[in-house]
């Protein structure tokens, strides 16, 4: 099996995890990825759609904690491209829209200004209420018809199995001098499949967008009140 971020070999890994077997787990042995399969027995869709996050976990975080969080990423994004002010953004997997209302006050921006595409029809439909145009689906296979200047995906592709076809997807839908923002959590257990498909480190990161984007850094964040642990936060230029 090829590894979804550089496409070397892989090999099957004999992982346990709280005493019981990881299964379909494989490690890359040229960039160190990490990745699982999907159960047999999963109706993948209906996880996402349904299950995943049916209690709203951002809620549980204290706003002083979440404000900090929030604050954290955007300032990353601004110490690099200082200069970069975006006209239209959109993200996905935005949940009830915290991090984007946050956006759009730092960039000045209105609600209108901003798209969102969400697997929860819940948080779909309270990102509708909120002003956006909110979209309910798969990014991957939704098509937006149109480009846009900020791209935000904050712990998100490593729920998609097929990894590798995200940067391309990315790629359509980011502006001519657009930028990405993609965050995704590093150094983490291996478990058997509960949300993750994915353990990216800071080579299997690069591995997976070096083809497509311009590289313009990557932070090593450790978030642990909202992201449970350690987190890499890519910024991808065209």
């Amino acid at each position: 099996m090829k590894c979804y971020c550089c496409k070397a070999n892989t090999e099957q890994l004999d992982l346990v995890f709280e005493n019981k077997p990881v299964p379909k787990a494989y490690g890359c042995r040229k960039c160190g990825h990490i990745f699982t399969g999907c159960p047999d027995d999963l109706n993948l869709e209906d996880f996402y759609c349904n299950e995943y996050r049916s209690e709203n976990k951002n809620a549980f975080y204290e706003e002083t904690v979440r404000e900090k969080y929030e604050k954290g990423i955007l300032a990353q994004l601004k110490s690099e491209v200082p200069d970069f002010k975006p006209n239209s953004i959109l993200e996905v997997g935005a949940g009830i829209g915290y991090l984007l209302q946050r956006t759009l006050k730092d960039f000045n921006l209105s609600p209108e200004s901003a798209t969102t595409c969400e697997l929860n029809k819940n948080h779909a439909e309270d990102l509708r209420r909120q002003g956006f145009n909110s979209i309910f689906g798969d990014f991957i296979s939704v098509d937006f018809k149109r480009r846009f200047d900020l791209f935000i995906a904050i712990d998100i592709i490593e729920h998609i199995e097929n990894v590798s076809v995200v940067p391309q997807k990315i790629k359509q839908l980011i502006s001519k001098d657009g930028l990405g923002l993609i965050q995704v959590p590093a150094r983490r257990l291996i478990k058997p499949f509960a949300e993750h498909f994915h353990y990216f480190n800071p080579h299997s990161f690069f591995e997976l967008f070096k083809n497509t984007f311009e590289i313009v850094r990557v932070f090593e964040n450790d978030f642990r009140e909202t992201s449970n642990g350690p987190a890499l936060l890519g910024i991808i230029k065209n």
